[in-house]
């Protein structure tokens, strides 16, 4: 606790306005209330698009691989720990890389043909 003494160490001190400082207060406590709400609402929006990323990496495993969907998810919980990775982490990169690499047919000019058509 600073007494007389020591602030006498530190200079002139002025005397505390409690009136003046109780709003300054009251500002900084609301001021950390919205903070950890906003922070709250972050880590909510964040484990929804890691879900959402989730379902979506599994339906790739299940469409490329012909799996079933827990057959799928065990495939992609597999990858992600022998990667020492999240889950997330691996199913958003898996997605970007899908994204990314996928060439609609229409460019490749296969939409209007057949199946045995475009192999030829």
């Amino acid at each position: 606790m600073l007494t007389r003494f020591h602030a006498e160490e530190f200079g002139s001190v002025k005397p505390l306005d409690v009136p003046q400082i109780v709003p300054v207060i009251e500002a900084a406590v609301v001021r950390s209330a919205k903070l950890k709400q906003l922070k709250l609402a972050e880590q909510n929006l964040n484990v929804a698009l890691s879900r959402g990323a989730i379902s979506m990496a599994i339906g790739l495993i299940m469409g490329r691989y012909r799996l079933p969907a827990d057959e799928a998810f065990e495939v992609l919980c597999q990858y992600a720990r022998s990667q020492r990775r999240r889950l997330g982490e691996v199913a958003a990169q898996m997605i970007s890389a899908d994204e990314e690499f996928n060439i609609p047919p229409k460019i490749v000019g296969l939409a209007s043909k057949s199946p045995d058509k475009a192999r030829n």
